[in-house]
């Protein structure tokens, strides 16, 4: 996620983006120590861009593995929910305040994938729906999508 930001506060016809986001319900979880030399968002002038945060379950373990075709599309939308999350915890960690955001201009979302998932799109929907609620207008973004999974790379063979 990559945001524009005001010096001051943003006033809004919808209240603020964090009243917004108490209305909805969404609260934001804690945001992680620096480990090593990164940090969870960096800022350069109006500019902030959080980190990519892994992420974790309902019950604050990480979530690991593959989504395939075979995977329950509630669960996958349910974690897929839960990414902006943190995003926005480390984005108000770092400027203060979220009205201070003018803009969410990007929002890249990243899954590990078994090669036969054809619905990426649908899957990762819902990371943009926290934003938009939350921001109205100014949450719409651009994004994008990294999918991981083994590519069928062509292989040597064991014989001379």
């Amino acid at each position: 996620m990559a945001a524009g930001v005001h010096r001051g506060a943003r006033a809004s016809e919808r209240g603020s983006p964090d009243q917004r986001r108490v209305d909805l319900g969404v609260n934001l979880p804690d945001v992680p120590s620096a480990v090593a030399n990164a940090t969870p968002a960096g800022q350069s002038g109006n500019l902030v861009v959080p980190a990519s945060p892994i992420l974790r379950g309902s019950d604050g373990n990480n979530l690991s593995g593959k989504v395939g075709p075979d995977s329950i599309a509630a669960e996958v939308t349910a974690a897929a929910g839960r990414y902006p999350l943190q995003l926005l915890a480390d984005l108000k960690a770092e400027i203060g305040d979220l009205g201070r955001v003018e803009r969410i201009a990007r929002l890249a979302s990243f899954m590990n994938c078994t090669a036969d998932l054809t619905a990426h799109p649908e899957s990762i929907t819902a990371t943009s729906d926290l934003p938009d609620a939350v921001f109205g207008e100014s949450g719409r973004h651009a994004r994008a999508s990294v999918w991981s999974w083994p590519c069928p790379l062509a292989r040597r063979s064991s014989s001379s």
